[in-house]
């Protein structure tokens, strides 16, 4: 919440006629404060679609144009971390929009969104790949966790110390 800068309640939303008097009811009925509830109320506001200046529903509007292909870990699994999706720069997509987005879904499924060619005529719902790719993603995992100071979440203790030291 602090990342997307949800934990403070604007002053535009608070300084409203209509918080004045449910701040008044609240305190007549020995309810407590109104922040908590208007916290709780503009986080909900912010993180669902129904209003458009929201950053979910404007994530999902600039993510909608790329094409979608899912990835199956044949050897190997995928990592996550406590901010499950990466966004990037990929120097290897062909034109001069080179976003994309990776997310692992489970520790054999992740997800990649980007201008990338081979996805736009892919009549396959799922690509299998190879260990030395799924590591690849993992290391994009791990530098992402380091630089954003995140927690590395997988299938072992192990398997995240193996990248972690291998990283340095």
């Amino acid at each position: 919440m602090q990342l997307l800068g949800l934990n403070q309640v604007p002053d535009d939303v608070k300084d409203t006629e209509e918080i004045a008097c449910i701040e008044y009811l609240l305190r007549m009925l020995n309810l407590g404060d109104i922040d908590s509830l208007l916290s709780v109320s503009y986080k909900q506001a912010m993180l669902t679609e129904e209003l458009p200046e929201a950053p979910l529903s404007q994530f999902v509007e600039s993510i909608k144009k790329y094409p979608v292909q899912f990835l199956y870990a044949e050897n190997g699994t995928f990592l996550t971390s406590t901010c499950p999706v990466v966004y990037s720069e990929d120097p290897t997509i062909p034109g001069e929009d080179k976003t994309c987005f990776y997310a692992a879904l489970t520790a054999k499924i992740a997800v990649l969104l980007g201008n990338y060619k081979e996805f736009r005529d892919c009549s396959k719902q799922m690509v299998l790949l190879p260990e030395k790719d799924v590591n690849s993603f993992n290391e994009l995992f791990v530098k992402h966790a380091k630089q954003n100071q995140l927690s590395l979440i997988g299938n072992s203790k192990e398997e995240i110390e193996r990248y972690v030291t291998r990283m340095g």
